[in-house]
């Protein structure tokens, strides 16, 4: 038997013998076209041919058979146990793909979710057609987080998650906390040109650790960052600090306000009480961090019983419980879990359980620096993005849109919702 192995585009003739044939023909049950002209211009096998799977009872051995039976395809692998079979030899082309190959294949069980799986629903594999997920509307590059095929773009319906794009290319993989799309000529969200100047205004103040500071480099930390010595309440002590600028911060809550309906809304009916709620966070900002995100060091806070060196490691303080707040925005780590949950998928749960329930776990910590890191030149910020979610669950019921509330109410709401938050 001369089989034709294609290999990378390029086709490769393999002399063996022809027992392949005799198993062809036997246990194909269709009519089957081979080429007989062992020069013949065969064409690649494209790893879209739409095939289906056949399966050879008894023999452990599968085959691929394209619906307008002109294509036959079979594992390399496998050829060797059609060799070894005693069986009389004829001298036929059969094209064969190497394993990597067959599993380009749009079938089932092969570890990519294709939106057109050739799914026998007799076959245990079907089982591994589908992904679960819980949160409707999750969505995520194949690839990314889930299986599935890297240019196709899946949404969760609730029970599982559905190709609702063929991308044609890779899908774009957006940070954690940003849904995933395929790529786009323009960016879905413009560069945040319109920063109000109140905004850059009440974010200026300059950082109270920020009195006596050296650049430094740290191992872990790509970008600049400053070594700080400072005093409070009769305690001296040394902070490391990657702290953004107000321009940044400024960007990062614009932003997170898009993930607040009623907020953004105010952007065009009333831009005062629109540029009322962004101070708003700025300022929330401030009294949670000053604006700092320490990588490593001390910061000295007063918490109601005096004033005390709080040691930080990555944004989070080294000695925390339960909460452990990620700087510069303090966001807790059950409220991030809620809105990964809530706006890409999976549970609180199963992300608590990746990110630590208690004490600054290195998950969590590299979760609070990673973010950072990925947000230190980018207009988004999944952190600002996930605690303007916290603030749009608070507010969802007192001010679901503007027809139910003036923008003044919009804003005390907002305000009310960074209390509990």
């Amino acid at each position: 038997m001369i089989v034709h192995t294609i290999i990378n585009g390029e086709m490769m003739v393999i002399n063996s013998r022809s027992t392949f044939l005799y198993l062809l023909l036997s246990t194909c049950l269709i009519s089957c076209t081979i080429s007989e002209n062992p020069n013949q211009t065969k064409k690649t096998i494209d790893s879209k041919v739409d095939l289906n799977p056949w399966d050879f009872k008894g023999l452990d051995l599968e085959m691929m058979v394209s619906k307008d039976m002109t294509t036959m395809v079979i594992k390399d692998s496998q050829i060797q146990t059609l060799i070894d079979m005693s069986i009389p030899m004829i001298d036929m082309n059969i094209e064969v793909m190497i394993d990597a190959q067959i599993n380009d294949m749009n079938r089932c069980g092969d570890g990519i979710i294709n939106n057109d799986e050739a799914c026998d629903e007799t076959s245990d594999r079907c089982v591994n057609c589908q992904i679960p997920c819980q949160y409707a509307g999750g969505r995520a590059c194949g690839g990314n987080t889930i299986p599935g095929d890297p240019n196709f773009l899946y949404e969760c319906d609730g029970s599982f998650f559905v190709v609702i794009e063929d991308c044609g290319e890779p899908c774009e993989r957006l940070p954690q906390g940003i849904p995933d799309r395929c790529p786009l000529d323009q960016p879905e969200n413009p560069p945040i040109n319109d920063i109000p100047q109140e905004l850059i205004d009440v974010l200026s103040t300059v950082p109270y650790v920020e009195g006596n500071c050296s650049n430094v480099q740290v191992a872990y930390w790509p970008y600049e960052a400053k070594s700080c010595r400072y005093s409070a309440g009769g305690i001296s002590t040394t902070v490391i600090t990657a702290t953004p600028s107000p321009n940044r911060v400024a960007r990062w809550i614009i932003d997170a306000v898009t993930l607040i309906p009623t907020v953004q809304a105010l952007k065009q009916v009333n831009h005062h009480q629109y540029k009322n709620a962004l101070v708003a966070i700025a300022r929330a900002v401030l009294n949670q961090s000053s604006r700092i995100f320490p990588l490593e060091g001390g910061i000295i806070e007063n918490m109601g019983n005096g004033y005390e060196n709080y040691i930080f490691d990555r944004g989070v303080t080294s000695g925390c419980s339960t909460g452990c707040y990620c700087r510069i925005n303090s966001l807790h780590r059950t409220q991030w879990c809620t809105y990964v949950a809530d706006m890409i998928g999976g549970t609180i749960e199963g992300c608590l359980d990746q990110v630590g329930r208690r004490g600054l776990t290195d998950d969590w910590g590299n979760q609070c620096l990673q973010n950072h890191i990925d947000s230190w030149h980018s207009d988004q910020n999944s952190h600002f993005r996930a605690k303007a979610y916290m603030y749009q669950l608070n507010m969802i019921n007192r001010c679901p849109n503007l027809n139910t509330c003036t923008p003044n109410q919009v804003v005390n709401a907002l305000n009310d919702a960074i209390n509990q938050n």
